[in-house]
């Protein structure tokens, strides 16, 4: 039994090992790209090896300099993001731990929209507090908006079960 358990454990190893390779692979060729000269990105197959630059950077950094203000912007709301999610759900947890009640298990869909509606007050709260560390310039959202397009709309099943009660 004690065999068929480590083979089972062993198992489910390697397919966690695959899906954050499967996952984090891109992520590692885009970031090593961008240390790449222009010539040696679209190189088949792609080296591993080569001599880094910071060229790209240094052109980024000229020509747009607002990118890396966005960037700090997205930073700053990503981890507060981060921390508010960590906060919830471990007070959450610990609720769910401590407070035994047959009718945890049913969570319904209004109660994840409460939920949700509670994280985005908090989450805006907080950018209210932190206006000054969130610079986005109207320019650049409209550049993002100009360029958006819409291509399908789908009907959602939650939205449309709850008008017909």
């Amino acid at each position: 039994m004690a065999r068929r358990r480590r083979g089972a454990e062993a198992a489910r190893l390697v397919l966690v090992a695959l899906a954050v390779a499967w996952s984090a692979l891109p992520i590692v060729l885009v970031v090593l790209a961008s240390f790449k000269e222009a010539r040696d990105i679209f190189e088949v197959p792609p080296r591993l090896l080569f001599a880094p630059t910071l060229a790209n950077y240094q052109a980024l950094w000229a020509e747009r300099p607002e990118f890396f203000r966005a960037l700090g912007s997205s930073l700053v709301v990503t981890l507060g993001t981060a921390l508010v999610t960590i906060v919830v759900s471990t007070l959450a947890g610990y609720v769910l731990a401590r407070h035994r009640t047959p009718a945890i298990g049913e969570v319904s869909e209004r109660d994840l929209l409460v939920a949700r509606s509670v994280e985005h007050d908090v989450l805006h709260a907080l950018g209210k507090l932190g206006e000054w560390a969130v610079d986005v310039e109207a320019d650049v959202l409209r550049e993002a908006l100009q360029q958006l397009e819409v291509e399908l709309v789908a009907p959602i099943p939650a939205a449309n079960r709850t008008r017909r009660e």
